[in-house]
């Protein structure tokens, strides 16, 4: 759901419903549920702009296969929030920019799980964390206001993790790698 270079934009305040035909291989859609929280799915790619207010996400996912890399990107005016307690962003790579507010809150810090480069025998290859292949990988996060992530399995790989006016907290089920 839209491309590297251009996000899709929507408005959670009303109802949207979206095919990226650009990439009709990768099976995309995405939709609004409830009230205002989006759930996304794809193969390779999600990449969401909300351009009115707060993100709040129900369950964004995609899973590029063997081989290759998943990424979400997610960027709003507000904050990005969890829409729910089974609230989830799930991707080998998760880029999270909130323009003017938060990712996440103190009680309810958005829930992410990212993928970790692996060797060939399935363990964490820990030495590729600082390579091109690292890169796809793990989290790079900026906020205007606090960060309050919850990496939900596994070692969480950090980019960047940045709050310009307020404090950054990171929890993971693994290791924290820099």
């Amino acid at each position: 759901i839209g491309t590297e270079k251009q996000a899709v934009r929507v408005d959670t305040n009303a109802a949207i419903a979206a095919n990226d035909g650009t990439h009709s291989a990768a099976k995309l859609a995405a939709k609004a549920v409830g009230t205002g929280a989006v759930t996304a799915k794809g193969n390779t790619l999600v990449n969401l702009e909300e351009t009115n207010g707060d993100l709040r996400v129900d369950k964004i996912a995609v899973n590029a296969g063997e081989g290759a890399a998943s990424k979400v990107i997610l960027e709003a005016n507000g904050s990005i929030l969890n829409a729910g307690t089974d609230s989830l962003i799930q991707a080998d790579r998760v880029n999270l920019v909130s323009n003017n507010g938060t990712l996440g809150t103190k009680d309810s810090m958005l829930s992410i799980q990212t993928g970790a480069p692996l060797t060939a025998d399935g363990a964490v290859d820990y030495t590729k964390a600082a390579t091109a292949t690292g890169a796809n990988y793990g989290v790079n996060a900026r906020a205007h206001g606090d960060v309050y992530l919850d990496n939900k399995q596994g070692d969480l790989f950090v980019d960047r993790v940045v709050s310009d006016t307020g404090d950054v907290n990171i929890k993971t089920a693994g290791t924290l790698v820099d």
